[in-house]
């Protein structure tokens, strides 16, 4: 049997090795990643750390397609604000349960932080005010005017370079442009050069600070950290109780938005920080004029465009959660806002004993009920009685006396001092 020539066998042996890598990458995407690690690597895997003071600072080499827990012990309900460090250009999410640790498909609630994936040649433009880019050396930067711009254009030589712009505003009306791209390298250049200027940089100079700020109840958190990238990398977390967060926002978003967290998201057409500017021009519909970017109406009209008579309301049918009575929307219980928009809570002060967010009373310890409004025996039995004649009262550590009762366990009969 004649034998086969020796250069096609030759070629099949150097395509097999061409597609070596790519055949490993496949394994990751193919979820079996698990198999691929030895038990020395498996070990080198971020332990879970236990968060024993806020404004701690915590790190962990992520391995790739892996979770890095923290565990959170909240004492009491309340705001907590979680700070990360992450690559620039990584690719992450960030999980939180009650009691156990999150997976992907079940949490209380994730954060997704994407670098993005994007084809070569595609560019991408973020504000500095949606994220911070921190760069570990002095790079010096190109300063043009805001309307040049989009017109510059950076072309490299060599292979896969996928570029990314930070634009940070400047008050003469000029932009810093910092460029970044996915072989860490940062490059610079003018409208009237003829090549950029390259600097080598590991990704690590290239950080982004992430802030999550989420409502804890009491108990054990599990915060999840998923590095969901092909490569291993290094973020850093702090933990700290977000004092003085409010939720109700300025102006209730002047009804233009909706409130989360202390925030408008405003509807399309307005902006600012209680939805107060349009982005339209406004022609105050000749019942009124325009002024500091809103309209002024005369007597009689109301409204964005001060096209609704004084007598009506904005939202004729309050949202289907109220009656409008002379202009104004009354809101049935448990719906609050100008248009009845806005879950409440069906007793707002929460019997005094809790907090109400979007609708629903979040109780201090020893009370609960959906207004805070009945004692917690489980907790209640185990603190003294107050002799039957008052409430132990968890924040104070003293007994709550009735009517016609004192001392500080409340056994003495005011009548009989």
């Amino acid at each position: 049997m004649p034998s086969l020539p020796s250069q096609p066998l030759q070629q099949h042996q150097q395509q097999q090795q061409q597609n070596q890598p790519f055949q490993q990458q496949l394994q990751y995407y193919n979820g079996q990643q698990d198999e691929s690690y030895s038990a020395a690597q498996q070990l080198k895997w971020p332990q879970v750390i236990e968060i024993k003071d806020f404004n701690t600072l915590y790190h962990a080499n992520i391995p790739p397609y892996q979770f890095w827990n923290l565990e959170l012990l909240n004492k009491h309900p309340t705001f907590i604000r979680f700070s990360f460090t992450m690559p620039w250009g990584g690719n992450f999410a960030i999980y939180g349960r009650r009691n156990v640790a999150a997976s992907v498909t079940q949490y209380d609630f994730v954060e997704f932080v994407k670098g993005g994936r994007i084809d070569n040649r595609v560019k991408r433009r973020r504000r500095s005010t949606d994220i911070n880019v921190h760069l570990n050396q002095n790079v010096e930067s190109n300063i043009v005017d805001a309307e040049q711009q989009d017109e510059i254009e950076h072309d490299f030589d060599g292979d896969e370079i996928i570029e990314e712009d930070v634009s940070t505003p400047l008050d003469s009306g000029k932009v810093i442009v910092q460029r970044l791209n996915r072989t860490h390298r940062i490059a610079k250049r003018s409208a009237t050069s003829s090549g950029p200027i390259t600097l080598d940089n590991n990704m690590e100079t290239a950080i982004v600070n992430v802030t999550v700020l989420q409502y804890l109840d009491s108990g054990k958190w599990v915060i999840s950290i998923y590095n969901d990238d092909l490569v291993a990398h290094t973020v850093t977390a702090v933990t700290e109780e977000a004092e003085g967060v409010t939720t109700t926002c300025p102006n209730d978003c002047n009804g233009r938005g909706s409130c989360y967290l202390g925030k408008c998201d405003c509807i399309d057409g307005y902006q600012g920080v209680d939805c107060s500017k349009s982005v339209c021009p406004v022609l105050c519909s000749a019942h009124g004029h325009y002024g500091g970017g809103v309209c002024h109406c005369e007597e009689g009209w109301k409204g964005a465009e001060c096209d609704i008579p004084q007598g009506e309301c904005e939202e004729p049918n309050c949202s289907n959660h109220g009656r409008c009575i002379d202009g104004e929307c009354r809101c049935e219980r448990g719906w609050k806002g100008p248009f009845c928009e806005q879950h409440d809570c069906i007793d707002p002060a929460c019997s005094g004993h809790g907090t109400c967010v979007s609708g629903q009373c979040y109780c201090k310890a020893g009370w609960q009920g959906e207004d805070c409004g009945t004692i917690d025996q489980q907790v209640y039995q185990c603190l003294p009685g107050c002799s039957e004649h008052g409430t132990y009262d968890l924040e104070t550590g003293q007994c709550v006396c009735e009517r016609h009762w004192t001392g500080p366990d409340c056994s003495q009969d005011r009548h009989k001092i």
